[in-house]
């Protein structure tokens, strides 16, 4: 989840991944994120998700169940800051603009509990912050959002 364009941390860590034989399915928030990462992800297994909308989390679990029977895990890098009122040190943003930053770490739990049953091991989830991995897989699915 996360990858926005080559200086993305989930893009480094989907490349190491790759290097260590890992098959990796991406799953991007809309056809413009694809066309913005053609050239970084051509001829990767590519899939369109905006996660907040719970109709296309679904979709996205029927599209890869129908190719994949499991998954070893799931990197999650999602980046979202709502700027309201510009940017202010942490102390001073809004109450309204940290709630939004919250929604989306409900999201993620939301898509990692929709996902947990393609799990091969228990340890699918590990943190629910910034990476859900299970440690001896060859599956992974990253998620871009940003």
């Amino acid at each position: 989840m996360g990858v926005a364009n080559k200086k993305s941390v989930a893009w480094h860590i989907a490349k190491i991944l790759e290097e260590e034989g890992a098959n990796v399915l991406y799953s991007l928030r809309s056809e413009d994120r694809k066309k913005s990462l053609d050239k970084l992800i051509a001829g990767k297994p590519v899939f369109i998700c905006d996660v907040e909308k719970p109709e296309d989390i679904e979709r996205l679990k029927k599209e890869i169940s129908a190719e994949y029977k499991t998954l070893n895990g799931l990197v999650h890098s999602i980046a979202f800051a709502n700027y309201s009122e510009g940017w202010k040190p942490f102390h001073e943003t809004p109450r309204k603009d940290i709630f939004a930053i919250y929604r989306y770490k409900c999201i993620v739990n939301c898509i990692v509990r929709c996902f947990k049953e393609f799990a091969r091991q228990k340890s699918f989830c590990c943190n629910s912050f910034h990476f859900y991995h299970a440690y001896g897989g060859r599956k992974l699915w990253l998620h871009g959002t940003c």
